[in-house]
Parts: C-alpha cells; sequence; structure tokens
C-alpha cells in the first residue's frame, strides 16, 4: 500500500512538473514572439485572452500596445521636427564619422550651393574654405567663413552627438551678411530719424526768429531774439561736436591691461552722484586702449547716475578667459519698448541727454574686440566683455 501511495505521489509530481514545463515553455514562447515582433517593428501581433493563458496574454498585448503607442509618439514627433527643419533658415547637415550625410535640410542645399549632399567631400570639390572649417572644427566654437561659389558669409558650428552609440556631428550654416545688412539698415533707419528731430528742433527756432527781427525796431527784443538764437545755435554745435566724436572716433591703442585697474579708474573718472561699489572677483588682463576704455565704462555709470540711479555697483570677474565687467543700478527699469532704442546713438529719455555715452561705450569696446549688452533691464545691469 505504501510502494502504491509513493508511486502515485511521484506520479502526480511528475505530472504537475510537466505541467509548469509546459506552461513556462509555452510563455517563453509567447514572450520571444512578442519580442521578435517588436524587435521587427511589428505591432500587429495579438495574443488570444481565453483559457488558461487569457490574464498572461493579456498583459502581452498590454505590453504591444504601450510599445505600439511610444513608436507612434517617436513618429509623429520625428515627423514634427522633420517639418521645422525644412521651414527654417539655418542650414543643418548631420554627418558621420566618415563623412557620409546622415541627414541635411532644404536651407543647407542652397547655402552651401548644391543640389544633392551625400558625402562632405562634395563641398570641398566647389569651397575649400568652408569643407577646412568643417574638417578642423572644434565642437561648441562659432566660426565664420566666406565662401568661394556664392561669396555668402556664414556663421558656422558643429556639435558632437550619439546616437545609438554612433557617433554623429551636427554643423548649422546661418548666413550673417543678410542679418548684418538688415541691422545696419534699421540702425541708419533709426539713426536720421534722430539726427532729422534733433536739427529740425534747432534750425526751426533759428529760422522763424530771423524772419520776426528782420522787422523788428525795438533794440531789447533783438538782443533777446539774438541770445535765443545764440544759445541755439551753441546747442546745434554740441550736437555736431558730439557727432563727430561719434563718427570718428580716435584710433585705439590696444595693450594688455589689468582689468582692475581700469574699473578703478572709471570710477574715480565718472562725474560722481551717486555711490559707487567695486566687486572684484578675479583680475585678468584684457586687451585695451586704457583712456578710451576707462571713458568707455565711465560713461556707463554716469549714465545711470543721470537716468536717477543712487548706487551704482561694479563687479568683475572672467569667464572663458575673458574680463567681464558687469555695471548694475538702483535708477529706474528700462521699458520693454526701448530696450532696442538705448545703444542708438542720440536716443535719450532725458530732456538734456546727449544721447551719445551707451553709443560711444559700445563702439570703444566693440572696437576692442569685446561687447556691450544689457544684461538687464531690472535692476538695470550692462555687461562688458573685454
Amino acid at each position: 500500500m505504501t510502494v502504491v501511495i509513493i508511486i502515485v505521489t511521484v506520479l502526480t509530481v511528475a505530472w504537475w512538473a510537466w505541467r509548469l514545463h509546459v506552461k513556462a515553455t509555452r510563455s517563453d514562447r509567447c514572450l520571444k514572439l512578442l519580442l521578435d515582433a517588436l524587435r521587427n517593428g511589428d505591432t500587429s501581433v495579438k495574443f488570444p485572452e481565453t483559457g488558461s493563458r487569457a490574464r498572461a496574454n493579456a498583459m502581452l498585448n498590454e505590453i504591444r500596445d504601450i510599445v505600439a503607442s511610444t513608436a507612434a509618439d517617436t513618429a509623429a514627433r520625428e515627423k514634427y521636427y522633420e517639418v521645422i527643419l525644412d521651414r527654417i533658415d539655418t542650414g543643418v547637415v548631420v554627418v558621420d564619422e566618415r563623412g557620409h550625410v546622415y541627414r541635411h535640410n532644404p536651407a543647407a542645399l542652397r547655402l552651401l550651393g548644391l543640389g544633392v549632399l551625400t558625402h562632405v567631400s562634395q563641398i570641398a570639390r566647389s569651397d575649400q574654405n568652408l569643407a577646412h572649417v568643417m574638417t578642423g572644427a572644434a565642437t561648441g566654437r562659432d566660426y565664420t567663413v566666406k565662401t568661394d561659389n556664392s561669396g555668402m558669409i556664414l556663421a558656422v558650428r558643429g556639435t558632437d552627438v550619439s546616437l545609438k552609440g554612433k557617433p554623429l556631428r551636427i554643423f548649422t550654416f546661418s548666413e550673417v551678411g543678410r542679418a548684418v545688412e538688415r541691422a545696419e539698415v534699421e540702425t541708419w533707419q533709426r539713426l536720421t530719424r534722430v539726427l532729422t528731430h534733433e536739427i529740425m528742433n534747432s534750425v526751426a527756432p533759428i529760422t522763424s526768429l530771423s524772419a520776426i527781427l528782420a522787422d523788428e525796431d525795438d533794440p531789447a527784443s533783438v538782443t533777446e531774439g539774438l541770445d535765443v538764437i545764440r544759445s541755439t545755435g551753441e546747442g546745434l554745435m554740441r550736437f555736431v561736436t558730439d557727432y563727430r566724436s561719434l563718427s570718428s572716433p580716435p584710433p585705439l591703442q590696444l595693450k594688455p591691461l589689468p582689468l582692475s585697474r581700469l574699473v578703478r579708474m572709471a570710477v574715480a573718472s565718472s562725474r560722481g552722484g551717486c555711490e559707487t561699489e567695486i566687486i572684484d572677483n578675479g583680475d585678468v588682463q584684457v586687451m585695451a586702449d586704457e583712456g578710451m576704455t576707462v571713458r568707455a565704462l565711465a560713461n556707463i555709470i554716469n549714465n545711470a547716475a543721470e537716468a536717477g540711479a543712487s548706487r551704482v555697483t561694479v563687479t568683475t570677474c572672467v569667464e572663458d578667459g575673458c574680463g567681464v565687467v558687469f555695471i548694475a543700478n538702483d535708477g529706474p527699469a528700462i521699458p520693454a519698448d526701448r530696450i532696442e532704442q538705448i545703444f542708438t546713438p542720440f536716443y535719450s529719455t532725458r530732456r538734456n541727454g546727449s544721447g551719445i555715452g551707451l553709443s560711444l561705450a559700445r563702439q570703444i569696446i566693440t572696437a576692442s574686440g569685446g561687447s556691450l549688452t544689457l544684461h538687464s533691464p531690472s535692476p538695470v545691469t550692462f555687461k562688458a566683455v573685454l
């Protein structure tokens, strides 16, 4: 009897083991089938949700649905980005490590003057300068190239990325010439409006007073009228003198100078009127013309005082090997509609302002190889890079 029980127990255990093996094998087979299908991009596979495997198959179908939804969302995003890429004016070319073109947009073909682009060697055949920059460009840096075939000036930048473990480099091409031309036209239009306004304001009273004085017999009235003409003429002469200093600045004598020294001299030479604090976060040698750079920085400080600031903070630091000066003040914020005009020559929001302080400061710093920008309209902060 005992032997029979043992035999039955063994057979039962063996049967259940076989059943579990069959189920495991079937589960492995279904899972492998699903993985193979998804690996090949096939999301149409579906498992019957009936019988003993209803629950397991339902979960496999749910996995398939999630993957299918993710794939559809990814495809929609790729299409969206592709449409944007094809519509922008910036040329984009993606190449692999062997120079094969992985992707490009129509703007790239237009800027490069090519009908078809499959390898960077095609660029070399038509433009050696551009090809040289592309092959030797350091990632993340901007380069300016004048093309051989069209004479266009292009801003080029290369950025290294990795896609599925494959190293790629993305090149972007922007036409600099037209943007500069548009900016120059807009600047001259603004300058012309300001010049016309200033000259008309000065000439109009001179003309009208001259006509009145021609028929005036009272000596006192004549004297008063002549004083007005003289005062107006002097104002016009000051305007012309300011214009001459802006349009014909003296040549710069650049030499390496300590930034902290330039800042201290600028603060000392400013006209005052408000409390000034210097925060030095690291000194650096910069290429600058001492007198003109001090004048430029002092102009920014003076501009703050004239705008109503009671306190100016001048902070120096080093960024990417360049000397940087932040000049912040607690004066009134610059309105959004005036931000683009603050560097326009002769534009001033003050009644007696000359409108050349910031313009001349930017001209000096730019001519020295640096830049002057409005870092923040509130609190008003200017950033000078030397």
